[in-house]
């Protein structure tokens, strides 16, 4: 037993580390916990607000886009009716769309069209000839975008709205609207134009974290920011969002957490408005990155404010530790010199708390030692050292006692002779 006692080795773990690490870990968890919940719930509003955001946006871009569509259709309807009538002359009748494409500069081409042996036939043709020339741009090739898209143009003979991109292989944005026409000479007849997209193309500025963009009911891009995706007349029907639209009961929806199929690694939060002409829709979409990146902010600098809460505590908690450890290990060795036999211990203490209790205690707990060693050598003088002992144990009572006793006598044979040699 007093071997293990005295080959104790004090742990790594002193009270000093344990301190630190139960305070640091208190921090560490209680203050996770607080940046977690917070980002939580403020990413969640955040989520809502960016969805409500993207659905009211969606909806006032459709609401623009199928005002600026109408107007369009009732401006070539009436050019349609004008050119049914009889003018003075064919100088007046040309005159009169000349100043037509100059009120209007976006529209390019007006066309009146037949269908014959499943193609479309140009039954009138007028130019925005100040465009052309501008944009040195030749009538035939406005007439070979126009044949390039010719079968889908066909549909508007079904008595169903066109809106489509014809700017692909082109050098500008330009979009071809087609509408069943009717009139008292034949009834498969429709109406086609061609205008520029700056025509609707201010209500698709990007605000904000979220970007704009309408697609056709072939989920043909019709209008987008990027003019590039606009030339090449992209056809994204497969992206998740799009996909939703198209095949939406409803005119309105949302969609979470999807990828773009032309922006990998990247997700958004998307919302779309259908504008009821030609199955063409509009979609607001946010990146979750760029709309996050507010609550991203506070989560880094609640982790900076944690790390410096954490640091912090465990300086004090050390300088703390080691003013309770200090007294401890002196008291240590106050033992010692108890264990050697020197019950003069040269302590003061350093606290009023419990420690200063323990080492006040310790240093008066020497003192009676002392005194207590000084009566046992005192006694001892006098008489067996184990009487004193016992004395000085309470086992023995003042005046002695009276005990039974077995006394041996014996001699030892030849003692005298034995005692006189030596």
């Amino acid at each position: 037993m007093d071997n293990k006692i005295s080959d104790f080795k004090l742990s790594f773990f002193t009270i000093r580390l344990k301190l630190v690490s139960i305070i640091s870990l208190i921090l560490i968890l209680s203050i996770t916990g607080i940046i977690f919940i917070a980002s939580y719930f403020f990413k969640d509003d955040s989520e809502k607000r960016i969805e409500e955001s993207n659905s009211k946006l969606s909806e006032v871009i459709a609401l623009k886009v199928k005002t600026d569509i109408e107007s369009t259709i009732d401006k070539i309807q009436l050019l349609a009716k004008a050119n049914s009538e009889e003018f003075k002359s064919g100088k007046m009748k040309t005159e009169f769309i000349q100043s037509f494409f100059k009120n209007d500069a976006n529209f390019v081409y007006f066309g009146i069209y037949t269908e014959r042996d499943k193609k479309i036939s140009p039954k009138f043709s007028s130019y925005n000839n100040s465009f052309l020339k501008e944009n040195s741009i030749s009538e035939n090739e406005i007439v070979s975008l126009i044949d390039k898209n010719s079968s889908e143009f066909l549909i508007a003979f079904n008595k169903e709205n066109v809106l489509t991109n014809i700017s692909s292989g082109f050098k500008i944005p330009l979009i071809a609207l087609a509408i069943p026409y009717q009139n008292n000479y034949d009834s498969r007849t429709i109406l086609l134009t061609v205008f520029r997209l700056e025509k609707i193309l201010n209500a698709f500025t990007t605000t904000g974290v979220a970007q704009s963009y309408m697609v056709n009911g072939n989920g043909v891009v019709i209008a987008h920011p990027d003019a590039k995706i606009v030339l090449s007349a992209s056809n994204i029907s497969e992206s998740p969002i799009v996909k939703s639209m198209l095949t939406s009961p409803v005119d309105n929806g949302l969609k979470r957490h999807y990828q773009e199929i032309n922006q990998p690694g990247k997700k958004f939060i998307g919302s779309f408005k259908q504008i009821g002409f030609a199955g063409a829709g509009i979609i607001s979409a946010a990146d979750e990155e760029k709309a996050y990146e507010a609550v991203y902010n506070i989560q880094r600098w609640n982790t900076y404010i944690m790390l410096i809460a954490v640091f912090t505590s465990i300086l004090i908690v050390f300088i703390y530790a080691n003013s309770l450890t200090s007294p401890i290990l002196k008291l240590v060795s106050g033992t010692n010199k108890i264990e050697s036999g020197d019950f003069i211990i040269d302590l003061k203490p350093e606290s009023k708390d419990e420690v200063g209790l323990l080492t006040n205690s310790f240093v008066k707990m020497g003192k009676g030692l002392e005194e207590r060693q000084k009566v046992k050598d005192a006694l001892g003088r006098f008489v067996n050292k184990e009487v004193a002992e016992m004395v000085l144990n309470g086992e023995l009572k003042l005046g002695g006692e009276r005990k039974e006793c077995a006394i041996f006598f014996s001699d030892i044979r030849g003692f005298t002779a034995i005692s006189e040699k030596l």
